[in-house]
């Protein structure tokens, strides 16, 4: 448990100090900040009284003052459960002094409020708050005075309040399966909160449901002047010329000036009794921002300068300028449209993965930690991650450092595998919360497409109630994301693309707007998400030819090294209480071993054979994402044209079977060490097209052609002597996978004997600084020989 301790102890603090840094960092003159962040005074409804931090949760409040184990502890999901079925009261004292209250207006200002929970100041109700994903900024200047003052914020318990929502709801909502309750070991109704929703539970993670502040809590007192919040748009407006368009939201209505200043350009506007001031910018020439291995992140400080009167506020924004066009295009020799990304005028192939957040306790994650995931994702040559609507909008820094390191982001909206109300309250909550987050993310250069939610245009089949009454749910789907969403969006941020859902057929028609309904997982249009884990995963027939694969994987187990960290021995066996109890995908045990047992010698019989298990569960698992993702990458220059990769997922938020590649404690997976060799720049990739015919590829995401190159091939045999060799001159356009080699196998065998049997050697390729292996036989069937000892 020390490690443990010590993992959130050392976080924490590290938290609070850059959250007081970013607070204070963008303002000056006549306004006033008071820090909230810090000690209060926590209490339920139960006795339980201690001295909790804010921001925080009451969880992590609880284990710090040992009240609770670490929630990640063994079976600290369910044991730590009886905390969300409760209500939470935060209370502190604060003294305002009288340059603070005679300002002429006092906001409080809450970032990340977990959730439903009523603000009270000096036993008046100031407001309730119902969704962890908007900023709120509440007008209080009525409610303080100079003095003591006292602020309660009572959190109600977000599972009483879902069951409520969806009890007095007029019809059936679908979002649950009895794998929520019987796997997940969750809650249901989620749909009916905004709230992350895996925080009820997901088939990789558990039901912690964490109550509190995750962000920034301050009182702001100001004048006449205070920026509410901006977002700045940037488009390509010639070929040289850039233009930033930005909007600037004022706390109340103002008589002023803005200004913009990048480097040499500067644009002044005045304006007269406006709240809001849109104001425009071009720049000549500007260097561009590129994804990673295209090219450097060239980011520009952008300063915006409000006046009135007297009075001066003044933030930055880094942006990088970049031109995105999503290219939905017919395909020649194929039916359908081509979904590719297309950034600077290059073809870009997307190579990375599914994000999901980090820790489900949002307060340990700190820069640190966010250091490490960037230094690992880079390191496996990702360019591109999607951000998953079941987890949260994440903070700034993630942001701010996928900008730095190139890391392209698909954004979905929070919502995933389920119907949502559409109650007008409930849409309400949502344009707020669409508004608020296109507002603080829209200058990153690294978000190129909206998403609205995950799988749910796919989850219109999934129930019965959804069949039996089709007209009723695909009117609450178009509702919430066609007619809601979508306008919000396209009124903001016009100039990136809004997709429906991920994965989506796309849109048949812009004018009128009709989606292209159907199923969305057709290989012809859009992204598709692919599973199949009973199938064998080195045959590659098995695997679809998308125009984008934006999921897909295979279960493995994270090191003992890792479960060393959250368990007991006792728990180290597939048969465990503790491993079924985390184990959340049905029958995924069950699947991997079946893996396994159809590649390796393996049969699981006893607990000492567990760190066996894990073992093979992640080679496994990485040669079965590497045929994978190897397939989708040659296919680029095909009739397909397959031109992106993200695999599931990134990471884990606890010790568990997942899918992952990257472990809780950010430990890397054999499949991450894979990932760094099957996305590298160039690759060269075998495959058996056909029953013994080999084929291989060189795929080149260069900017420039590869000419008159070697390729070679080697056979080898498992006693470790080179039996065969061959070798060629190729040459590769930018941009393009060809095939540079094709042989039937039977004829590279007999070259070295006619009595050379598969299961006795194996291929090696090299080209551009590029090697790969190929295994002609299961190694189920190769002849090894045992206890061979290196030195």
């Amino acid at each position: 448990m020390s490690l443990l301790n010590n993992y959130f102890l050392n976080k924490i603090s590290i938290l609070f100090i850059f959250q007081i840094l970013f607070i204070f960092s963008f303002t000056k003159c006549d306004i006033k900040v008071y820090d909230l962040s810090g000690d209060w005074k926590l209490t339920n409804n139960n006795n339980v009284t201690l001295t909790a931090k804010l921001p925080g949760s009451v969880q992590m409040s609880l284990y710090y003052s040992q009240i609770i184990e670490n929630p990640i502890w063994r079976f600290g999901d369910t044991d730590t459960r009886w905390i969300a079925f409760q209500n939470w009261v935060y209370s502190r004292s604060l003294t305002l002094d009288s340059d603070f209250i005679n300002n002429q207006k006092i906001v409080l200002e809450f970032d990340g409020i977990d959730t439903i929970a009523q603000i009270t100041i000096n036993q008046v109700n100031v407001t309730m708050t119902s969704n962890q994903f908007r900023l709120w900024r509440i007008d209080v200047t009525d409610f303080l005075h100079v003095g003591d003052n006292e602020m309660t914020i009572t959190f109600f318990s977000p599972t009483d309040y879902v069951n409520e929502q969806a009890a007095s709801y007029p019809y059936l909502v679908p979002g649950d399966t009895d794998s929520v309750i019987n796997y997940y070991h969750g809650e249901k109704n989620r749909q009916f909160i905004r709230k992350a929703q895996c925080h009820f539970g997901w088939d990789w993670g558990p039901c912690l449901l964490p109550i509190g502040i995750h962000r920034s809590l301050q009182l702001i007192s100001y004048q006449n002047l205070l920026i509410n919040k901006t977002q700045i748009n940037q488009y390509r407006k010639t070929q040289t010329t850039y233009e930033i368009e930005a909007k600037i939201n004022l706390m109340q209505i103002t008589t002023g000036s803005v200004t913009l200043t990048l480097d040499q350009f500067t644009q002044k506007k005045e304006f007269d009794s406006k709240q809001e001031i849109e104001i425009k910018l071009e720049v000549e020439s500007p260097e561009l921002w590129w994804p990673n291995g295209y090219g450097s992140q060239k980011l520009y400080e952008l300063e915006i300068k409000v006046e009135s009167g007297e009075e001066t506020q003044e933030i930055t924004k880094k942006i990088g300028f970049r031109h995105i066009e999503l290219v939905e295009e017919p395909v020649s020799n194929s039916s359908g449209l081509s979904f590719y990304f297309r950034i600077n005028d290059v073809p870009i192939f997307a190579k990375g993965s599914n994000f999901i957040p980090l820790d489900s306790f949002e307060g340990v994650v700190t820069k640190e930690v966010y250091d490490n995931f960037f230094e690992s994702a880079i390191a496996a040559n990702w360019n591109m991650m999607r951000v998953w609507g079941g987890g949260v909008y994440e903070t700034d820094y993630f942001y701010d450092k996928c900008d730095e390191k190139g890391i392209m982001i698909m954004q979905d909206f929070m919502f995933a595998c389920s119907m949502y109300p559409r109650n007008a309250g409930f849409l309400t909550e949502i344009s707020g919360e669409i508004e608020d987050q296109i507002y603080r993310l829209s200058h990153h250069a690294s978000i190129i497409v909206w998403s609205g939610n995950n799988e749910n245009e796919a989850a219109l089949s999934w129930w019965d109630p959804i069949i039996e009454n089709p007209r009723l749910y695909v009117v609450d789907y178009s509702k919430l994301y066609l007619d809601t969403m979508r306008p919000i969006v396209f009124k903001l941020d016009p100039n990136r693309t809004f997709l429906s859902s991920s994965p989506s057929n796309g849109v048949l028609s812009s004018d009128p707007y009709v989606l292209r309904w159907g199923n969305p997982q057709n290989e012809s249009y859009g992204d598709v998400h692919f599973y199949d884990y009973t199938m064998d995963c080195l045959d590659v027939s098995n695997y679809p030819s998308p125009r984008f694969a934006s999921e897909f994987g295979f279960q493995s187990v994270d090191s003992i090294y890792s479960w060393q960290q959250c368990s007991v021995s006792e728990d180290w066996d597939i048969y465990s209480p503790l491993f079924e109890h985390r184990q959340h995908h049905p029958l995924g045990t069950f699947e991997m071993l079946g893996q396994i047992e159809m590649h390796f010698p393996f049969s699981y019989s006893n607990a000492s054979q567990f760190e066996s298990f894990i073992y093979l569960s992640q080679v496994t698992q990485a040669i079965c994402m590497q045929t994978e993702t190897e397939h989708y990458r040659r296919l680029k220059s095909s009739p397909h044209k397959t031109y992106g990769t993200l695999y599931w997922q990134a990471s884990n938020d606890w010790v568990a079977p997942s899918w992952s590649s990257l472990e809780h404690f950010g430990r890397w997976k054999i499949l991450h060490y894979f990932a760094a060799n099957f996305y590298s720049s160039v690759i060269v990739s075998p495959y058996e097209s056909a029953p013994d015919e080999l084929s291989v590829y060189v795929v080149s995401d260069l900017l420039v052609p590869i000419q008159n190159d070697r390729f070679s091939l080697e056979l080898w045999s498992w006693n470790g002597s080179l039996l065969y060799s061959d070798s060629l001159s190729y040459s590769v356009q930018p941009l393009d996978s060809i095939l540079v080699y094709k042989r039937p196998i039977s004829s590279i065998l007999s070259a070295v004997s006619q009595t050379l049997t598969r299961q006795d050697c194996f291929l090696h390729f090299s080209a551009r600084n590029s090697s790969n292996l190929f295994f002609l036989s299961s190694f189920y069937n190769v002849t090894l020989t045992p206890k061979i000892h290196f030195s």
